[in-house]
């Protein structure tokens, strides 16, 4: 069995489109998506059919549980972390990024019962940003990000900013997957209207549609810094490995 994933050490499922925040930095209000009233949920089935994939193909890295959407909404959540954890045993670690909106320390002490092992909120109020860091926290990666003085909006204005010049290397397109709630494979996680579509995990293996030749010629072109894409000549952000995945 080749080793398909070897370039791949985060996933990221956007398990529904829900979302309880209407914030002003994110893609939900200012794209496509907030005229989409439609509720939307990636199916058990599909998600659990690609996690026993992933298993077959001995993956080991991150399985995150959004993308634009609140996790903690989903009544599954708990399901699926634990389905996640006990088919990827110890190569996984569970990734969750949240406004934090429904964490409290019940909830937090509950996230760690079920073996989550990263936890990011994201707080957009100052009272956030102090309630949340009064949380005792015995999850191994823990963070509260403060949302106040990042320029996000600077980020995703992933198809209207103008073309720039950058040379880095990215390596998004396989290192970070990103699927959004339709099971659409995306060319990475700043593609909130999914514009760029490698594969459906409806209709295909998740396996098949990396291994495409044009998903493996991108991800060559993009780790080198060539930048062909419209959406990718606009961005200068790279996504980069992770170090703990750094051999």
């Amino acid at each position: 069995m080749n080793n398909c994933l070897e370039h791949t050490h985060q996933i990221f499922f956007e398990i529904s489109n829900m979302c309880n925040k209407h914030c002003v930095k994110c893609p939900r209000n200012f794209s496509e998506r907030k005229n989409n009233n439609r509720f939307g949920m990636l199916s058990t089935e599909v998600f659990c059919k690609t996690i026993d994939e992933l298993k077959e193909h001995n993956y080991i890295g991150d399985i995150g549980f959004s993308l634009y959407n609140e996790p903690i909404m989903d009544p599954r959540l708990f399901s699926l972390i634990k389905y996640t954890k006990d088919t990827l045993d110890n190569n996984c670690r569970t990734h969750i990024v949240s406004n934090g909106h429904y964490i409290d320390q019940q909830m937090l002490d509950e996230l760690t019962l079920i073996g989550v092992d990263i936890l990011w909120i994201s707080a957009y109020t100052q009272k956030e940003i102090d309630r949340c860091n009064a949380l005792k926290s015995n999850i191994s990666e823990f963070r509260v990000l403060n949302r106040l003085t990042e320029p996000q909006r600077n980020i995703y204005n992933s198809y209207t900013r103008e073309i720039i010049s950058c040379s880095e290397p990215c390596y998004a397109p396989l290192n970070l997957l990103s699927i959004d709630y339709n099971g659409n494979v995306l060319l990475c996680c700043l593609d909130y209207e999914s514009r760029h579509i490698f594969g459906n995990i409806y209709d295909e293996s998740l396996i098949d549609i990396i291994q495409k030749d044009e998903v493996q010629e991108l991800y060559k072109q993009l780790t080198q810094g060539e930048r062909h894409l419209d959406m990718c000549l606009r961005c200068g952000t790279h996504i980069h490995i992770p170090k703990y995945y750094i051999k």
